[in-house]
């Protein structure tokens, strides 16, 4: 009679513990959890306003802010250029070919430039010969590592300003880099060491005549102390030529 009035109780007692148990448990588990910490960054303060009294401090930051722009513009080499104009060029004709491909703007000693053209023409077209270059062609734009512009040239009026066709040329000869120090050893062999400080305006791989024919070849346009120099080598043999 005793254990049976006692019973309630004894239960009672064990539910306690349970509960008293589990809240310790969890606890103890929020204790030992690691707090999250926001990992994101402040915002950057805004950039001071240039302090500008005068139109010559003027003028100077605005050739900074230009100088700065220039410096994130992207540049390639030819074989990029080539790369990135292609599929335009297979897009336009199937059996397009390239025929002239011109680097300017940036023009470095590594052969990278900011802007390329690149020049396709028909290889089926039977006007895109030495004798008669007047066939249809499209120009493929590329500026900051991107394609700008895809301009065919096909009507009678805009086939007579392109570029002339003369003969298609080989893609494995489009090492920029070391076309222009070939075009640059031929400028110092020329003019000595004026040439070191040459300012390099275009890069040209295209194709000139001499005895035997029409020859790939690549032209570097300058300029030493104000006036033009250029430079021509064979793309094949990189041996200098007359120009």
């Amino acid at each position: 009679m005793e254990k049976k009035r006692l019973r309630p109780f004894i239960i009672l007692l064990v539910l306690c513990c349970v509960v008293i148990v589990g809240c310790d448990k969890k606890q103890d588990e929020a204790q030992n959890q690691t707090p999250t910490v926001d990992q994101t960054p402040p915002p950057s303060p805004p950039a001071p306003a240039p302090n500008i009294e005068n139109e010559e401090q003027a003028r100077e930051f605005i050739k900074q802010q230009m100088a700065q722009m220039e410096a994130r513009i992207e540049v390639m080499d030819a074989k990029a250029a080539y790369a990135l104009a292609l599929p335009e060029a297979k897009k336009w004709d199937a059996q397009a070919r390239l025929y002239q491909l011109k680097g300017e703007k940036k023009l470095t000693p590594d052969g990278t430039a900011s802007m390329w053209t690149a020049y396709f023409a028909t290889q089926t077209d039977a006007r895109n010969t030495p004798r008669s270059e007047q066939g249809k062609k499209l120009t493929v734009l590329m500026s900051d590592g991107r394609v700008m512009k895809v301009n065919p040239k096909e009507t009678p009026e805009d086939i007579k300003f392109s570029a002339p066709c003369y003969a298609f040329l080989p893609d494995e000869k489009l090492n920029s880099k070391e076309a222009l120090a070939k075009c640059i050893a031929g400028l110092k062999s020329k003019h000595g060491t004026a040439a070191d400080s040459a300012e390099l305006k275009r890069l040209i791989y295209t194709s000139k005549q001499d005895d035997s024919g029409y020859k790939p070849v690549w032209e570097l346009n300058t300029s030493i102390n104000g006036s033009a120099a250029t430079a021509v080598i064979n793309a094949v043999t990189g041996m200098v030529m007359d120009n």
